[in-house]
């Protein structure tokens, strides 16, 4: 937490009269938790669109799987940019990039993922996979919701 409050702090002191992009509000990005079982990852492409005061309009992802690219959307809507010094009333355009990367042997517990900032242009979300979780108090084979 205290390096995001620092990487906050350094990109604002950055940004200050700076004619580019200069994110103001940010939401940490998490891993989506079926992506991890499913040990899916990659790099989400986002396309967004930003008032001159510096709200989202719109952002729309590509990527190697649905789950990840909804996660990298929902994420990035909630950001916020400082407004453009411009005096023209058109809208920003920036492409952010969110890697999505498992590292180490797959584990029982959710573990913290790692989080690293590259303002406004790179978002990197690293964690270890999870291993999936059997139903113990069930039989092997049995199915859900029993017999039809």
């Amino acid at each position: 937490m205290r390096c995001l409050f620092m990487c906050i702090l350094v990109s604002q002191s950055l940004c200050f009269g700076a004619e580019h992009l200069c994110v103001r509000d940010i939401l940490v990005p998490q891993y989506p938790l079926l992506a991890r079982l499913a040990k899916v990852q990659g790099s989400v492409s986002l396309e967004l669109e930003v008032e001159n005061d510096g709200k989202i309009v719109s952002a729309k992802g590509s990527g190697p799987d649905r789950l990840l690219v909804e996660e990298a959307e929902n994420n990035v809507r909630q950001w916020s940019f400082a407004p453009s010094t411009a005096k023209e009333s058109a809208r920003r355009h920036h492409t952010i990039i969110y890697v999505y990367r498992l590292e180490g042997q797959p584990v029982d517990y959710n573990p913290v993922p790692t989080v690293w900032l590259h303002l406004p242009d790179r978002v990197e979300i690293v964690t270890r996979p999870l291993t999936p979780q059997v139903d113990k108090s069930k039989p092997p084979g049995a199915i859900r919701g029993g017999p039809r």
